[in-house]
């Protein structure tokens, strides 16, 4: 019990650190890497779209992707190579880059924001190339928090602009579902009074499990989304993502879904091979 507590504990706080670290390169080195591509600014926000596919002027499928990073993801995580990835299998990459308070995080207007960039993207795609009736979504731990409370929130609330119902495949990577405990899984390193100073709002409240739970009969009957799932197998140890429980939870609730399972730990994404392997999978699905 002690070792697997101080194991979780040194790699998750290594890994967690490189991965910072490694982001924050990239967002320094974005610029770079979109100058043949088509950035689109709304306000402080913007839309990456990546349409070099080989069937050219023909209606493609589309991927939303919402990375992960805490709910910090200022920058398009690595969009370079996942871009690619995707366009050579004829399927039209977007990467949102949201206005968020990096000090202060408000879950309900961090989706708000994100359901504006979503419904441009649903509204313009075909100038580019993508199709608006293909459009499916992605994302990696946080960001796969929200790519699921979008889908499961326009069910039950049905106060986004856009309407997810559309959304053909949900793949979701390292998803933290409950929220309960993440403070003490996660991030036992930092104090209470610094780890809640990083929500406005309660974050608990906006868990997978909890709004599933409460809305379990609305969800089941109304979701016709195609959901994927995926776990790194070093996830167990390392930040506890919860893919395998959502997928039961799932399933209990007669929504399809599949769960896979690949070597590796999110944090992993750092590492070219791990990257490949991952987005190769989930283009499986799509």
């Amino acid at each position: 019990m002690i070792m697997t507590f101080l194991y979780s504990f040194c790699d998750g706080f290594i890994t967690t650190l490189i991965s910072l670290l490694y982001r924050l390169i990239k967002i320094f080195d974005i610029k770079k890497k979109i100058n043949s591509d088509h950035v689109i600014k709304l306000n402080n926000q913007q839309i990456y779209i990546a349409n070099n596919v080989p069937n050219g002027n023909i209606k493609n499928k589309v991927v939303i992707y919402i990375s992960g990073g805490f709910y910090h993801a200022t920058s398009y995580n690595l969009t370079s190579q996942i871009s690619e990835i995707f366009n050579n299998n004829n399927i039209i990459f977007v990467g949102l880059k949201y206005s968020i308070n990096p000090l202060k995080i408000n879950f309900e207007k961090l989706c708000h924001n994100i359901d504006k960039l979503v419904y441009w993207v649903y509204e313009n795609i075909e100038n580019y190339g993508g199709d608006k009736n293909q459009i499916n979504f992605a994302g990696e731990s946080s960001g796969a928090h929200i790519c699921g409370y979008l889908i499961f929130a326009d069910i039950i609330k049905q106060n986004f602009l856009f309407k997810y119902s559309r959304v053909k495949t949900l793949i979701l990577f390292a998803p933290p579902v409950n929220l309960d405990n993440t403070k003490t899984v996660c991030f036992p390193w930092i104090p209470d009074k610094l780890y809640n100073h990083f929500f406005e709002n309660d974050i608990r409240k906006y868990s997978l499990k909890k709004l599933l739970k409460d809305n379990f009969d609305t969800v089941s009957n109304n979701c016709k989304t195609n959901i994927v799932l995926i776990q790194g197998d070093r996830d167990f140890v390392v930040l506890r993502s919860d893919a395998e429980k959502y997928y039961k939870y799932l399933t209990k609730m007669n929504i399809k879904s599949t769960y896979i399972e690949i070597k590796g730990s999110h944090c992993a994404l750092i590492t070219s091979k791990f990257e490949k392997q991952l987005y190769k999978k989930m283009i499986e699905y799509l």
